[in-house]
């Protein structure tokens, strides 16, 4: 009887870990963005998975925010093989930027976007 508890007491704990994991709220990597980098992720939703935000740059006493919010999704298939790819799309780009990273090296897509000035003003060195 004890061996079964214990059993059925890992199954929901690991029921609960990963439930966890797989509808981890945005707001969480709002936090992780804003510490190691100058964009923060303002009025996040959704998961960490399949989520969109604001996204502004700022430099940690002000920050200027984007038009429009930001979506992003996570590509389970590739996340299986041990690669982290995210396709990420904004009002203002015509096709979803993809990032890849295979734990060596990040890379992009190629593609086009029309931002206005005032966006681009946003984003800094060396796009302004």
């Amino acid at each position: 009887m004890p061996r079964r508890w214990l059993w059925g007491g890992i199954l929901v704990l690991l029921i609960v870990v990963l439930t966890c994991v797989l509808y981890a709220p945005a707001t969480w990597l709002s936090h992780i963005v804003a510490e190691h980098s100058r964009a923060r992720l303002i009025y996040p939703s959704g998961t960490l998975w399949n989520g969109s935000a604001i996204l502004a740059m700022g430099d940690g006493r002000s920050a200027r925010a984007l038009p429009g919010r930001i979506v992003w999704d996570v590509r389970w298939k590739e996340a299986l093989r041990g690669k982290l790819v995210v396709d990420f799309r904004h009002p203002s780009i015509e096709q979803a930027v993809r990032v890849r990273y295979d734990g060596r090296s990040v890379s992009l897509n190629q593609g086009q976007a029309l931002w206005p000035a005032a966006m681009l003003e946003v984003l800094g060195a060396p796009f302004n």
